[in-house]
């Protein structure tokens, strides 16, 4: 199987595979990277792009995290009041049976 050739077994079928091929094909010039003068457009587009997509995957990772210190670190009088509660219930639950 040369580079050019679909998958045989892929999940596309050959026409599925050339169009996505070929959309994948940028029919304009390359991106640069000059470090001095004027920077390509795409490149200052895609910056604010990537910044906001990884502030956004930090802050969820970040909420996640104090949510699960949140969950382990309750307060005793907290864990107290609700064993107390689950012994009242499971008391009432015995003495109406």
């Amino acid at each position: 199987m040369t580079e050019q050739d679909p998958p045989e077994d892929g999940p596309t079928q050959p026409s599925e595979f050339e169009a996505f091929r070929e959309s994948m094909v940028f029919e304009g010039p390359e991106l640069t990277f000059t470090p001095r003068g004027s920077p390509d457009p795409r490149l200052m587009r895609l910056v604010p792009l990537l910044a906001q997509q990884a502030a956004r995957e930090c802050y969820e990772e970040e909420l996640r995290l104090a949510r699960e210190k949140k969950a382990r670190s309750s307060p005793p009088a907290e864990r107290r009041a609700k064993a107390i509660r689950s012994l009242r219930n499971a008391t009432a639950r015995c003495r109406g049976h």
